[in-house]
């Protein structure tokens, strides 16, 4: 039995015995932890299905940009659009070392989308969808680990000069 057909069985049980939410939520937890223990600490072994096979290969098995592609002249494309999950702040305009990882997640998925289903007469342009969807990943890596964003250029003179506070 996987680990959800486990949690699917004991809280169709819980339900069935009629007993308390609180007492179901502490079964679950326990399950939940029996079933960690069960896991191996590393994961599973890399291999074509999770990304390993491909170029830049993530953990959600979609490619990600190397850090050479993401310092050349192309690997900070500007942002063409806010992905329609996206609730936060317009960053139409900004580059992707200007946004957030939580924003170029979404990007990320939109561009591989767009990629996966292009329109008729576009299919040319999904190779360029998928290397802007990697870079878009690539991006978002360095962020959560610790990659601050970089300014945007000084403002002319007749505007006012504000500080630069990341938006994420």
């Amino acid at each position: 039995m996987t680990p959800s057909e486990e949690l699917l069985d004991l809280l169709d049980r819980a339900v069935k015995s009629g007993e308390s939410v609180a007492v179901s939520f502490q079964r679950i937890a326990k399950a939940l932890e029996t079933i960690a223990a069960r896991r191996p600490a590393s994961g599973p072994a890399p291999s074509a299905a999770n990304g390993a096979a491909r170029p830049g290969g993530s953990s959600s098995g979609q490619a990600m940009a190397s850090s050479a592609d993401l310092d050349s002249e192309r690997g900070d494309p500007a942002i063409k659009f806010n992905p329609r999950r996206w609730e936060g702040p317009s960053y139409v305009g900004f580059t992707y070392s200007q946004t957030c990882a939580e924003f170029l997640d979404l990007v990320a998925e939109s561009l591989e989308w767009s990629a996966d289903n292009p329109k008729a007469g576009k299919e040319k342009y999904a190779a360029y969808d998928r290397k802007d969807a990697a870079r878009a990943r690539g991006w978002a890596h360095r962020f959560r680990n610790g990659f601050q964003p970089r300014p945007p250029p000084p403002p002319a003179p007749e505007e006012s000069a504000e500080e630069f506070d990341p938006p994420c």
